[in-house]
């Protein structure tokens, strides 16, 4: 069997880890591109191995995809709430694919990624951000420039945050993913490098527990920061 060409999959895998920070599209791309990549070049073979290894943890996955089908017919935003779980296997093989030296590229991407989104968060969130007839011209573009003026329970001069995904909910459970991601890397990085990534897991942290008004990705985040620890 072939092996997957590196820079391809670095490529791939990155759009897909920061595209979930930025846009739905970018990471749909990047996520076909490299389940694309895993399907060529090798990620039957290592699914087969997987099973052999950790057939329960495996059938636990595939139950709760199946069963989530079952319960009820799936919407379009279930169908892709599925699809990236179904798509959690090939991006632990990509993953597994990529030298020490790429992975610690991509972390540094997606940590530089969620510092940016979510230094636009909290701008959106302090109201140094422009008027929403500002965005009239784009709105051919569909995307929902009035959710960064969701104002907070109680205040008049402070909105929920969105980040670059201009959704606070998404930009808070992507975020939180990212915060979790990130503090696993940084545990097996060189001491410089750990520090560049805690730093960015921390901004990451601070402003999905204040900035979006969403308690259920925040607990999550701490839950899953907890575990890492």
């Amino acid at each position: 069997m072939r092996s997957v060409p590196p820079a391809a999959l670095f490529f791939g895998l990155t759009l897909w880890a920061a595209g979930v920070l930025v846009h739905e599209l970018l990471a749909t791309v990047g996520a076909v591109f490299t389940t694309a990549l895993a399907l060529r070049f090798g990620w039957p073979v290592a699914l087969a191995a997987s099973v052999r290894r950790s057939w329960l943890l495996l059938a636990g996955l595939a139950g709760g995809l199946l069963l989530s089908l079952l319960v009820a017919a799936p919407t379009p935003g279930g169908l892709a709430r599925w699809l990236d779980w179904a798509l959690v296997l090939p991006a632990a093989w990509a993953w597994r694919s990529l030298d020490e030296a790429a992975q610690r590229r991509l972390a540094t991407v997606v940590g530089a990624v969620l510092v940016v989104s979510c230094a636009l968060a909290w701008l959106q969130h302090l109201g140094v951000w422009p008027e929403p007839d500002a965005f009239a011209g784009l709105s051919w573009t569909r995307l929902p420039f009035h959710r960064v003026f969701e104002v907070v329970p109680g205040r008049t001069d402070r909105f929920m945050g969105a980040g670059l995904l201009l959704h606070r909910l998404k930009f808070a459970n992507t975020g939180a993913l990212a915060v979790v991601a990130l503090s696993v890397a940084a545990t097996r990085a060189s001491s410089r490098r750990r520090w560049l990534l805690v730093a960015s897991a921390s901004v990451g942290f601070v402003t999905v527990a204040v900035v979006p008004h969403a308690r259920a990705a925040a607990v999550g985040m701490a839950i899953g920061v907890a575990l890492v620890v």
